[in-house]
């Protein structure tokens, strides 16, 4: 028997915790595991946003979605509790998985490791918690939370918040300061009714297979998989589709892609655009997506997407990008509106960023772009939707996809600024969302890292920060 003396006291939803252990270990129960005492597990909202670093890979994505895929990938690997299901992240394959996190004793965000990701059912009740900058989560009513109350650092479930506490928040996200230098077109289009060139794919196969088991698995697409074996080996045949690729290197029992992938081009049955597998991260291609993200809608039946804006500075730069893309445009004058035909790249803006106005979201790799990346994409954005207006002493985007206001909140973290995202009080048809930059301190880091590319905003922006 022995007694352990600390200078601490139980807080939060320690005390009822504890309570739980001891009655378990005296009622002779050898395995205990406290998710959360009234069985919510101390859990958040599946839509909840959560930043992940894996290796040298951050993630932004709603919880809900990491857990579920994990919990697909891996489901011989669950343990079932009694009311909630487990896995340990030492059983996966993308190996350490790290959470930014506060060091109560530092007042510091640091990396810590997850151990586990558990899934639950929600309760009847749920709290929403939402800060006066904007922020706001959904969580269970024991979940902790650290709190500034009169003075002291406290932990709280979240059913004992007050109004008048403060919430701890970090003042900046970490990044990875080394420019992306490609995205894996493969993974983004690997569902679409897109096509490889396949001769590549089938010389590198013939080093692992013979000619007769590739031909043996081609049998299930092909009516005449001979012919078509030696069509696609002899370069005369357009092209191979994508799934189809991944269902041949499954049935052959080989990884796919393998080797050669710098010759892999994805498009089109038959097309004048195609693009690599890898696609190179440049200012260009950053600055398009941001001028996409701001005045861009992608037609996918059409096979065209559009940008319009009639500010004749900002055409131009949207043209000077398309140029060094080459990609070929056309400018319907009468509605300021620069047309591109292009059946793949308007996949591929669909898939990154959105269609249309409400569906519209950063790119996936935002979090693994450099600053300097970053800023390219924000400046377009913000040329676009965004405005320096010094009579009400802020810089401010409107937008009415919700997704987005709050990813480019958490993007603009990344350079210590921090920005109010709240519904417009303006009249509007449909409901709008305002990300807001306001205090020197903030103005002058948007300055700064980011700013315009249109003379005229630019100018109103350093008047403002003038005044």
């Amino acid at each position: 028997m022995f007694r352990l003396k600390s200078p601490f006291k139980p807080t939060g939803d320690q005390p009822q915790a504890i309570e739980k252990l001891t009655k378990n270990l005296k009622a002779g129960v050898k395995n205990q595991v406290l998710l959360g005492v009234t069985g919510s597990g101390k859990s958040v909202k599946g839509d909840s946003p959560i930043f992940i670093k894996q290796g040298e890979k951050i993630i932004c994505c709603p919880i809900g979605q990491l857990i579920d895929n994990l919990f697909q990938q891996y489901s011989h690997k669950i343990i079932h509790l009694k009311e909630s299901e487990m896995l340990p992240v030492s059983q996966i394959k993308e190996g350490i998985l790290e959470a930014l996190s506060l060091n109560p004793i530092t007042k510091q965000s640091e990396w810590k490791p997850i151990l586990q990701l558990i899934r639950h059912f929600s309760p009847e009740v749920l709290y929403r918690v939402k800060t006066a900058c904007g922020r706001k989560i959904t969580v269970t009513g024991d979940h902790n939370f650290w709190i500034l109350r009169n003075g002291e650092f406290v932990l709280l479930p979240t059913n004992q918040l007050k109004n008048t506490d403060y919430i701890p928040l970090p003042l900046e996200i970490p990044g990875i300061e080394k420019d992306l230098t490609e995205i894996d077109l493969l993974e983004i289009l690997k569902d679409e009714k897109l096509y490889i060139n396949g001769r590549s794919l089938i010389l590198t196969t013939l080093s692992y297979k013979k000619s007769k088991d590739i031909i043996g698995a081609m049998k299930e697409y092909y009516a005449d998989p001979s012919s078509r074996f030696y069509e696609i080996k002899n370069n005369k045949c357009p092209g191979l589709p994508l799934t189809t690729a991944y269902q041949l290197a499954y049935k052959l029992e080989i990884d796919f892609p393998f080797g050669h992938i710098d010759q892999i081009r994805i498009g089109p049955y038959s097309c004048k655009y195609t693009l690599p597998a890898q696609v190179s991260i440049s200012n260009e291609l950053l600055e398009l997506f941001g001028y996409y993200l701001a005045e861009g809608s992608s037609f996918l039946k059409s096979e065209y997407f559009q940008i319009g804006n009639p500010d004749s500075f900002l055409q131009q730069r949207v043209k000077n990008a398309l140029d060094k893309l080459n990609l070929h445009w056309t400018l319907n004058k009468s509605q300021d509106i620069i047309y591109v035909g292009s059946k793949i790249h308007t996949i591929l803006l669909y898939k990154l960023m959105g269609g249309g106005a409400f569906s519209k979201r950063l790119p996936e790799f935002w979090p693994n772009l450099s600053q300097n990346q970053l800023a390219i994409l924000l400046r377009a954005y913000f040329d676009g939707d965004g405005g320096a207006f010094s009579e009400e002493g802020r810089v401010a985007a409107t937008t009415i996809s919700k997704k987005l206001a709050f990813d480019l909140g958490y993007a603009l973290f990344r350079f210590g600024i921090w920005a109010r995202i709240s519904k417009s009080e303006k009249k509007r048809k449909k409901e709008a969302w305002e990300v807001v930059i306001s205090g020197n301190e903030n103005l002058l880091k948007f300055k700064q890292h980011i700013g315009f590319n249109l003379p005229k905003k630019q100018k109103n922006l350093e008047e403002l920060i003038r005044e």
